[in-house]
């Protein structure tokens, strides 16, 4: 994790919008990704990183 960054994982903490047929909720903030092999049925314990969204 970048230094100084706080990372709050809560969906219940999100913007939310609704409507009496959808929900629509913000996914802005810190993401941890891994660009994924084709074909690999377990998640990789290592090589992790993060993103912000929104961002370039």
């Amino acid at each position: 994790m970048p230094g100084g960054a706080r990372v709050v994982w809560d969906l219940r903490k999100a913007y939310r919008e609704k409507t009496s047929t959808r929900e629509r909720i913000c996914l802005n903030g810190l993401w941890r990704w891994q660009p994924a092999k084709e074909g690999t049925g377990a998640v990789p314990a290592g090589g992790w990183g993060y993103f912000k969204v929104p961002g370039s």
